[in-house]
């Protein structure tokens, strides 16, 4: 059986390659959007050069300027918002639990993680939430009155969200007069967030590979009109 899951597992890695064409397409395109971000942050900063991306940090972003009221992560799928967010909460930090219908993962428990629920009950409580996000067949959205509660109650605490749920909960009147601290987390490289999607222990497909590097491409795309309060390469956890 080991010989079996060992081959199998070698002819996965074949399989796809950072060599593929199809994987090259898209760090074309990926390396094409980290040079139209890199040139925004330039002519916004008065930078003469183009802004190094990879010096990022919240130090030098001046991101701890205002008092904000909670914390907003995205990074596309292999970003590191679950590692991220558990350096958090030892720090004192909540994670406030979203709402899906998919399956609970290995360790991932109701109500702190997520919100574990069927379609049906989803559908019923669609006017409670945020515009939700549906992803490989399934929804995932943020709670409205619970964010609104944890807001009032003065928590510490930090939302996990896709590029396209945050655009929707950003412009919300309760959500501005918080005015939160949002970060997009980018990975050190193309490169470096191909080998983690592909050292994944899910065991998605080649073709489930190239869909997330897609998605990932177009969200980055998506940032660059969005109102984040800044980026920062995830390449030290602390």
């Amino acid at each position: 059986i080991i010989t079996l899951l060992m081959n199998k597992e070698s002819t996965f890695e074949k399989k796809l390659s950072i060599d593929d064409p199809r994987v090259q397409e898209i760090k074309n395109s990926w390396d094409q959007i980290i040079l139209e971000i890199s040139n925004k942050i330039s002519s916004e900063t008065s930078v003469d050069s183009a802004y190094d991306l990879e010096k990022t940090t919240l130090e030098n972003l001046n991101l701890n300027k205002d008092k904000h009221g909670f914390l907003i992560i995205s990074a596309p799928s292999g970003g590191g918002k679950g590692t991220i967010g558990k350096n958090i909460e030892k720090q004192g930090f909540e994670k406030l639990p979203r709402y899906t219908t998919r399956s609970p993962r290995p360790g991932e428990i109701d109500g702190k993680d997520y919100y574990f629920i069927s379609k049906k009950k989803f559908k019923e409580m669609d006017d409670e939430f945020f515009p939700f996000v549906e992803t490989h067949g399934e929804f995932r959205a943020t709670s409205k009155k619970l964010l609104n509660k944890w807001t009032a109650e003065n928590k510490k605490f930090y939302i996990e969200g896709s590029t396209e749920a945050y655009d929707d909960i950003i412009e919300s009147p309760e959500v501005k007069n918080s005015n939160p601290l949002s970060i997009f987390l980018l990975p050190p490289s193309f490169e470096e967030h191909f080998k983690r999607l592909i050292q994944r222990p899910d065991n998605i497909t080649s073709e489930e590979i190239l869909e997330r590097l897609n998605n990932a491409t177009k969200h980055l795309k998506q940032t660059i009109n969005s109102k984040y309060s800044g980026y920062i390469v995830n390449d030290n956890i602390n």
